[in-house]
């Protein structure tokens, strides 16, 4: 089946790639952030494996007041590069730090960006793909309507769509089926595939999807 993770639209991962050779280019998200958010966010960034130290400086960003969109799209992303290089350890963290009612959060406020929903459904994807207690965890925390917000909102951008669909197809399969069905799931896939026809991606995902609930 074709699969498209995308984590965003490539420029935050470029601009977090950076930190590994050019520490002192700050991107300019970090403009308006705490001094405290800049120095968690950095050393989180220049972190090439995920550790417990790195993981709590993303939980760190988040849960801090003055996160703006942006900054939260750079962590996202990141998220999504942890666990494509070291999965197992990145969703041992995420359990034992328990991210994900963070990371919900994170999308009740910044759902409408368009950044902050691709980079957060590539993360999204990238923890179910890897791990059934993740997929549970995401959805008792609310990560449905999440998408579903997302799906709407940005409902003709392809990476959001694409990744919207392989999340639910995923989520399906690791025990949420009951739960996307309940939250009417199923019409809201539907819809997307109706509306964007010519998307290959997501017809494809969307199939997949359909079958598993």
């Amino acid at each position: 089946a074709a699969m498209r993770l995308d984590g965003c639209d490539g420029k935050s991962s470029t601009e977090a790639a950076n930190y590994h050779t050019a520490p002192g280019a700050l991107p300019r998200s970090l403009e308006n952030a705490s001094a405290q958010t800049r120095e968690s966010l950095l050393a989180m960034l220049r972190s090439r494996d995920p550790t417990p130290e790195a993981m709590q400086n993303m939980l760190l960003v988040f849960q801090g007041g003055d996160v703006d969109p942006k900054v939260a799209a750079e962590c996202l992303a990141k998220l999504t590069e942890w666990n494509r290089r070291t999965p197992h350890i990145t969703q041992q963290l995420c359990a034992k730090l328990r991210v994900h009612g963070t990371l919900v959060s994170v999308l009740t406020r910044h759902a409408c960006d368009i950044d902050v929903a691709r980079a957060a459904l590539g993360a999204i994807v990238a923890c179910v793909l890897h791990s059934a207690e993740s997929a549970s965890a995401l959805t008792r925390c609310g990560v449905l309507l999440q998408m579903y917000t997302m799906m709407e909102v940005h409902n003709r951008d392809r990476i959001v769509l694409d990744n919207a669909s392989v999340a639910l197809w995923k989520l399906a399969e690791r025990g949420s089926a009951r739960q996307i069905v309940l939250t009417g799931g199923v019409s809201k896939l539907i819809a997307a595939m109706l509306e964007n026809p010519l998307n290959p991606f997501l017809q494809t995902n969307g199939c997949a999807a359909l079958q598993a609930l």
